[in-house]
């Protein structure tokens, strides 16, 4: 990673002496001296990410994403600062070559010195100059999956990533997921929030196999907010001893969690042959029995650190 920032100006302590003719080139090299030494601060005692703000939205089926005010540092110590919120419109894509969706990196840059100019004055001897100039950030979007300098960018953090979208057809196929974000400073705490679902979460196989009857359950954590996927902790409530059709059964099983992501996870409960074969009848009879009528809900924890 290349720095830009040279310290010549930011060594240097600039004086100034009663009746002395000011130019612009003094006044500029004092703001510069200020801006790199606050610069080097920043990188020797920060961590590049967002800092306050950046709230990136976006719900699925849109065709822009929304980044609010906020504030953040790059790997270089610049400060990146974006004062109103901004409308952006998602790739221009329709799918990736597997015909699924890409998935893209927002990423906010340092604008450098292209700048907005707000105020102009004309000078003595010339035209109009420019004395105030507004710092707004640029922003792009990165194809996660496919090696670019802006990839690259964006992995050392010259770039800082605000959120990662999934588009299929030009439109988001899922909402904004901030599993990806770079944050300037971890949480002191760890993040817990907890849910449930109703009984329907359930479903149930076509046929029982020769280790029993697997039923899943795909479980909705997306109202937590969580940024990354979190530890889940996962209880199946409901009475074992079951009656349907005037039969009463004991069943139990052994509980697994995948595909834990920030949004939610998979929930696989295993109905072991020998101990439905206890219950006194066939796995067949059972999963007929108990279908779209299974009286368990789940109970989850998730722990973010």
């Amino acid at each position: 990673m290349q720095d830009p920032i040279g310290l010549s100006i930011a060594g240097e302590r600039l004086r100034f002496f009663s009746s002395q003719r000011l130019l612009a080139s003094d006044l500029e090299s004092l703001e510069a001296s200020g801006r790199e030494l606050r610069w080097l601060h920043n990188r020797s005692l920060h961590q590049p990410g967002v800092a306050s703000g950046f709230a990136i939205t976006g719900e699925k089926g849109a065709r822009e994403v929304t980044v609010g005010p906020g504030y953040a540092i790059d790997a270089f110590g610049r400060e990146i600062v974006l004062t109103e919120t901004r409308t952006i419109a998602v790739p221009p894509v329709a799918a990736g070559a597997d015909g699924k969706a890409v998935a893209f990196d927002l990423a906010a840059t340092y604008p450098g010195d292209d700048l907005d100019t707000t105020e102009t004055r004309r000078s003595f001897c010339g035209g109009p100059e420019a004395v105030r100039q507004r710092e707004v950030p640029s922003f792009q979007w990165v194809d996660v999956l496919r090696p670019s300098d802006l990839l690259r960018e964006l992995l050392s953090a010259q770039r800082i990533a605000l959120g990662r979208v999934e588009v299929l057809n030009c439109k988001l196929a899922s909402r904004v997921s901030l599993e990806r974000r770079r944050e300037a400073k971890p949480s002191a705490y760890p993040f817990i929030a907890a849910g449930s679902t109703g009984v329907e979460a359930w479903t149930y196989p076509a046929a029982p196999t020769a280790f029993g009857i697997e039923l899943t359950a795909e479980v909705d954590a997306g109202a937590a907010g969580f940024h990354g996927a979190p530890h889940y902790l996962v209880s199946v409530v409901g009475d074992r001893r079951i009656d349907i059709d005037g039969a009463s059964f004991l069943l139990d099983g052994f509980a697994s969690v995948s595909k834990a992501k920030a949004t939610g996870f998979t929930l696989s409960v295993l109905l072991p042959t020998m101990l439905i074969a206890a219950s006194g009848a066939g796995a067949a009879e059972i999963l007929g029995r108990i279908r779209g009528r299974l009286p368990w809900r789940i109970e989850w924890v998730g722990v973010e650190n």
